[in-house]
């Protein structure tokens, strides 16, 4: 990712739904983006959407979704890259050879994986390949694949990686019944 960093100058940007508002309005937001190179990188939880395309681009769809009352935070950690994104496809074309090479081996996983391309659990290690490499130049659906995980019953889990995406658990309707179902025992 950092050489495709080097070669596409852009960024992300956090929005945030409008004050008093439980969900984005998604509709409102692709309007926003229409006819620009900016895209949903992640959808996080159902008030926090991460953008990602170059520059201008952002200041732009920025300042429209400002005159709409969202919130809008830009993402230090991204300056000068744009991830999770078209920009990234040559990531992911690399990421296709060297999953489909002897380099890396996948195993089926021995537990429930739901993976953040899709935001559903999968166990076939062609199409996890696949969606791993994927997910490099595509919108992580982080929110889906919680919500999966409040269907399938789970209610302890561990996030791996460096995020700390689990802070917004409380953003989760179903993460609140959760919690509360706890406290009662």
């Amino acid at each position: 990712m950092h050489i495709a960093n080097n070669l596409f100058k852009g960024g992300m940007v956090v929005v945030g739904s409008p004050k008093g508002e439980e969900n984005i309005k998604m509709k409102t937001l692709e309007k926003c983006l229409k006819g620009t190179e900016v895209e949903i990188a992640t959808i996080n939880t159902p008030k926090q959407i991460v953008i990602a395309g170059d520059f201008e681009g952002l200041d732009w769809v920025s300042r429209k979704l400002r005159e709409k009352e969202f919130r809008i935070l830009p993402f230090p950690a991204a300056a000068g890259a744009y991830h999770h994104s078209k920009a990234m496809a040559s990531v992911k074309d690399a990421l296709d050879k060297l999953y489909s090479s002897s380099l890396i081996e996948v195993k089926k996983p021995a537990i429930k994986w739901i993976l953040n391309f899709s935001g559903a659990e999968e166990e076939d290690v062609k199409k996890i390949k696949v969606y791993l490499a994927a997910e490099a130049s595509s919108t992580v659906r982080w929110k889906q694949s919680i919500e999966r995980v409040f269907e399938l019953g789970i209610a302890d889990f561990k996030e791996l990686g460096q995020g700390r995406l689990l802070n917004m658990l409380d953003d989760f309707p179903a993460w609140q019944q959760i919690k509360a179902s706890k406290e009662q025992k």
